[in-house]
């Protein structure tokens, strides 16, 4: 997700406040980074946002870490309009390298609203997700 934050145009433009939601993916990642330090396709990661995006390089030396929290994010979803949505990171006791990642929107909200119309959209339309294939997040 952190490459498509950094380097996906598209995937960018669907951040309200794409500065914030990408400093703190780069924060997760250099937490990341410190429990894994002899981690290649970490560190490949990390030089290839550095030379390929000036706000990584930026907030990558700032050195701030951050581990799993509680969080709000608006998506500006081209279909649905602004969504916000709770975020939960939850870290997965018998398997450390794992997170569970939670995205809900509050009961009788407009977002909840929006999800709803989202998922009626994707079916009418026959759409089905588009998920990475394991290993490329």
């Amino acid at each position: 997700m952190i490459r498509l934050t950094f380097l996906d145009d598209a995937y960018r433009a669907l951040y309200a406040d794409w500065p914030q939601a990408a400093r703190e993916c780069v924060a997760v990642l250099r937490m990341e980074a410190g429990r894994h330090p002899k981690d290649q396709a970490l560190a490949t990661l990390i030089g290839e946002l550095s030379l390929r995006d000036p706000d990584f390089r930026t907030w990558w030396a700032d050195h701030r870490v951050r581990g799993p929290r509680q969080l709000t994010k608006t998506y500006l979803h081209p279909v649905a309009g602004s969504i916000t949505l709770d975020v939960q990171q939850f870290t997965v006791d018998t398997q450390p390298d794992q997170q569970l990642v939670a995205y809900t929107a509050p009961p009788d909200s407009p977002s909840q609203e929006a999800l709803r119309f989202l998922l009626q959209w994707a079916a009418a339309r026959g759409s089905r997700p588009n998920y990475p294939a394991p290993g490329e997040c």
